[in-house]
């Protein structure tokens, strides 16, 4: 799961989250340009961060995942907030700010 906030072209910030498995980023950019959270022209642009963004998170989820295999069996599992992490800004023309879990 990715949690994702956005500044919109109007300045407003929209929380989202989306599944990585789940939801295409063109389905979710299809729903942010009819909610008008993004502007058509920006719909593309839209597309290919969530793509960088989907990369990122899955890239951090793996990592995460292979340093719970390698820790020992004695320890204990790592509380949520320490696999969170930020994907960070994304793109010139839409902000982004994005965690993953």
């Amino acid at each position: 799961m990715v949690e994702c906030q956005l500044e919109t072209h109007n300045h407003k910030m929209v929380t989202f989250k989306f599944d990585l498995d789940g939801d295409a980023p063109e389905e979710i950019a299809t729903y942010m340009v009819e909610n008008e959270f993004i502007l058509q022209i920006e719909k593309e642009i839209f597309i290919e961060q969530m793509k960088d963004v989907i990369d990122k998170a899955e890239d951090m989820l793996s990592e995460d995942t292979e340093g719970e295999r390698s820790s020992d069996q004695g320890a204990s599992p790592p509380q949520a907030d320490s696999v969170r992490r930020e994907t960070g800004e994304v793109g010139a023309y839409l902000q982004w700010m994005c965690t993953a879990f």
